[in-house]
């Protein structure tokens, strides 16, 4: 747009398009951390350095911000706001601990006496905390850390902790709920600060080179259009493109969406078709706007829907269709209605077969009992899932699993079973227990980059060989 268009948008005609802005990023970041972090005084330093190791680490976790549209910072922290927060929150421990010192002799009676859970609050499991939370308060302040006893003395712990009769009660406990109240960290405020200055330098940086990024495309020609004189433009891309349809809009973020609307958004004459499903929306990481998909439905006049499911079992089907209307507003926001789909009817004869029995189409797995924590939970459902798919692939041996098309009917077999898991760490769990059952398996989501892989060394072996074909060195 911008280089057809390069008079009414305003635009340098000598700038080179950069696709890969990441060494940019980390040099501000590393200048960043140099500035800022380096002459701090050593007690602030740890501090930043318990939450970040370096300026790599730091930049991972500035990275979602750096995309897009820049956020507006109402009040950008100083140098002396971070001091300022970390001398409050030493004072804050401080004066815990403090108070703890005059107040834990009292605590175990207190405590023993009450109504509150004796399984929890046991004679074993008390008097220890006791001691670690003393030793503790006992010690100099040099970082934010708490005991993750002190955890156990919070109010609302103690009150979730007695089932039935009266929790013991302590201005203690009310101190220390309210340590935990706010997170002891500086992570906001050099977040914050950092933000603003590595983009900035980053911005600099290509401007010096005139170098544009992808996201620099967007903000130049959304900049553009905002302009007094931009009807020039705007009709000129009009001109160009007078249809426009946009897939996965659910993926478009608020300056996107201002661009498509300043050029379409009202008109007679053009066209602009938006295809999306909110509940696919996966990439928040770089800007996509949820809320954004929300304003466009709700700024257009026609709206359709697909209907029909073309690919699942009616079962299928009729289990997500029933799961997912059981409340009015599944997707939390009633801008996002849940639609229901009928199956198609070439699908209506689709099912799994075990032992002579056709399958419902989901499952969902109870474990009674005691809650357990989140890696136990993941290690448990790990282990079933293996143990399911272990006795689905025997019975698929003994020809008592089929998946049934019709009147075709096919055995069971690895190939068509698949599991679908939330991060590289459950696929991890899941591998190592189909592994403990001699099941082998392949993820299909490795995150390593695809250069690193040998097909991609094949590939540029090949490439180089047809660019430099004189070298004899190429083709060997």
């Amino acid at each position: 747009m911008l280089s057809h268009n390069a008079f009414e948008s305003g635009i340098l005609f000598e700038q080179s398009l950069i696709q890969d802005e990441l060494p940019l990023r980390r040099q501000a970041t590393a200048d960043f951390w140099r500035r800022h972090c380096y002459p701090l005084p050593l007690p602030v330093a740890q501090a930043i350095c318990a939450v970040w190791s370096g300026p790599e680490s730091l930049l991972a976790d500035l990275s979602p911000y750096l995309h897009g549209e820049a956020p507006q910072l109402r009040h950008p922290p100083s140098e002396d706001d971070i001091l300022q927060r970390h001398q409050q929150i030493i004072e804050r421990i401080e004066d815990a601990k403090q108070q703890w010192r005059q107040s834990a002799a009292d605590l175990e009676s207190l405590i023993s006496t009450s109504d509150v859970d004796k399984r929890s609050y046991s004679s074993k499991h008390l008097p220890n905390w006791l001691n670690k939370v003393t030793l503790w308060s006992d010690e100099e302040t040099q970082g934010y850390q708490l005991p993750k006893e002190l955890n156990n003395f919070r109010q609302s712990v103690i009150d979730e902790k007695t089932k039935k009769g009266t929790p013991p009660v302590h201005p203690l406990f009310t101190v220390i709920e309210l340590l935990y109240a706010e997170p002891l960290t500086l992570r906001d405020l050099i977040l914050a600060k950092a933000l603003s200055e590595v983009r900035m330098s980053v911005q600099q940086e290509k401007r010096r080179r005139a170098e544009l990024g992808f996201d620099d495309l967007l903000s130049r020609l959304d900049m553009a259009l905002q302009r007094p004189d931009a009807d020039a433009l705007a009709e000129a891309i009009r001109q160009r493109y007078p249809v426009a349809l946009i897939d996965e809009f659910q993926d478009t973020d608020p300056q996107q969406y201002r661009i498509f609307h300043k050029l379409y958004g009202g008109r007679q004459d053009t066209g602009l078709l938006l295809i999306g499903d909110p509940k696919q929306a996966i990439y928040a990481f770089r800007g996509a706007d949820i809320f954004t998909y929300m304003q466009a439905r709700s700024e257009v006049s026609s709206h359709y829907t697909m209907d029909t499911n073309w690919r699942s079992s009616s079962d299928m089907v009729n289990a997500v269709n029933t799961l997912f209307q059981r409340t009015s507003s599944p997707f939390i926001f009633s801008q996002i209605p849940f639609v229901a789909v009928k199956p198609a009817e070439k699908n209506q004869r689709l099912s799994f077969e075990l032992h002579g029995v056709s399958q419902p189409a989901m499952g969902i797995w109870l474990q009674p009992g005691e809650g357990s924590g989140q890696n136990e939970y993941q290690q448990l459902m790990a282990r079933q899932c293996a143990a399911q798919i272990r006795d689905w692939l025997a019975a698929g041996q003994q020809q008592q699993a089929w998946l049934v098309r019709g009147d075709k009917r096919e055995l069971v077999v690895a190939a068509d079973i698949a599991i679908l898991v939330r991060t590289g760490k459950e696929a991890a769990l899941v591998r190592d227990a189909l592994s403990a059952l001699a099941i082998p398996s392949v993820y299909l989501s490795n995150r390593e980059s695809v250069f690193s892989t040998a097909e991609a060394k094949d590939v540029f072996m090949a490439v180089a060989g047809g660019a430099d074909a004189g070298k004899r060195s190429r083709l060997t």
